[in-house]
């Protein structure tokens, strides 16, 4: 017994290196006694000589494995199946030859997440592709209640496949490129950008959180609710302020994210900025917050004008001396130029010469 558990311990090593040809020849050897089973479980890990060799794309090796039965739907110790482990790592033809034998695209590890998760997570467009192609589930949910989509705005970049501890530099142009790559294709292939997890982060809260400009771009082009608050009170601006990411801070003002949300302890977005940076940007924030007057007070008080310019109240036209006096400035709120309609400059015109001056 203990010979046999010797040699499928060698075979199950072998798949873990790689050598094809000196598994073929095992098998091959082994047709008359048949004492190698292609399924063997190792003990710690729960793994098999197919688990381990997707894990280290050795696709010539999957081929071997799947020529000679081995199953598919074995899973790990943390119940990930093969199909899992070529999508974490980016092993697109072995995911192509699991789904050609019948892997599930849309089984479940103990935490609930998919393939198609594992692939947006570790940031393998190719993969992603075969999967959708192959039906995988785009509003599938994690324990945590995130879909694909929140596992890409938290990606921290692709693995090294050299170690399964290191993970690429995450920090570059092309990263983040590719993560809007994939943003696009899973949007056009249906996933929610509004959908919220079970702390209430939408797709946008995670991109600000993890600093992922790229991808917040495309969700925000995508129509995203850019305003919606989490269990705490906050929204992306805030996680993109707190977590110091000044080009996320940037375009999430540009794009219109209101800036007077308060959190359910009443801190504003700008409270939370740290670096000199990201303070120089928020500082125009502040500014404006401390004007208490919306374009809709704007309008009430210059129809009210309209009607009858002599009746305004003392707190009206000092609301309106406010205005005019931003008036030239940047709408830090909608990126655009404060320029009132033509009949809001007659209104002001004819104040002009009365009660503002």
């Amino acid at each position: 017994m203990g010979n046999i558990d010797s040699r499928n311990e060698r075979f199950y090593n072998l798949c873990g290196l790689g050598k094809a040809h000196l598994i073929e020849k095992m098998l091959e050897n082994d047709r008359a006694v048949n004492t190698i089973n292609v399924n063997w479980v190792a003990f710690e890990t729960q793994s098999t000589p197919l688990l381990i060799a997707s894990a280290n794309g050795h696709d010539l090796v999957v081929e071997v494995l799947l020529r000679n039965n081995a199953k598919i739907a074995i899973k790990d110790a943390r119940d990930a199946t093969a199909l899992h482990h070529a999508a974490q790592r980016g092993y697109t033809e072995i995911a192509k030859k699991l789904l050609h034998a019948g892997s599930d695209v849309n089984a479940r590890d103990k935490l609930g997440w998919t393939p198609l998760m594992k692939a947006c997570y570790f940031c393998n467009p190719d993969i992603i592709l075969t999967l959708l192609e192959a039906g995988a589930d785009i509003d599938a949910e994690t324990e945590q209640g995130r879909t694909a989509l929140h596992e890409l705005c938290r990606s921290r970049g692709r693995l090294n496949t050299s170690s399964s501890l290191s993970l690429v530099n995450n920090g570059g142009a092309d990263n983040e490129a590719t993560l809007a790559e994939i943003a696009c294709m899973l949007i056009e292939a249906g996933a929610d950008v509004n959908k919220t997890d079970h702390d209430h982060f939408t797709p946008l809260m995670h991109a600000a959180f993890h600093n992922h400009p790229g991808v917040a771009l495309v969700l925000l082009e995508s129509n995203c609710a850019m305003n919606k608050t989490d269990k705490q009170g906050w929204t992306a601006l805030h996680w993109g302020i707190d977590r110091d990411h000044s080009e996320i801070v940037q375009l999430l003002i540009d794009k219109g994210a209101r800036t007077d949300i308060l959190s359910h302890r009443g801190d504003s977005a700008a409270s939370r900025a740290k670096s000199i940076r990201v303070k120089d940007i928020v500082k125009h924030i502040k500014r404006y917050s401390t004007l208490s007057l919306s374009l809709t007070d704007v309008n009430n008080i210059l129809h009210h004008a309209n009607s009858s310019p002599s009746s305004l109240s003392p707190t009206e036209i000092e609301k309106l001396k406010k205005f005019t006096s931003s008036m030239s400035m940047t709408n830090v709120e909608n990126s655009k130029p404060l320029l009132p309609a033509p009949s809001t400059v007659s209104a002001l015109r004819a104040l002009s010469s009365t009660d503002i001056q």
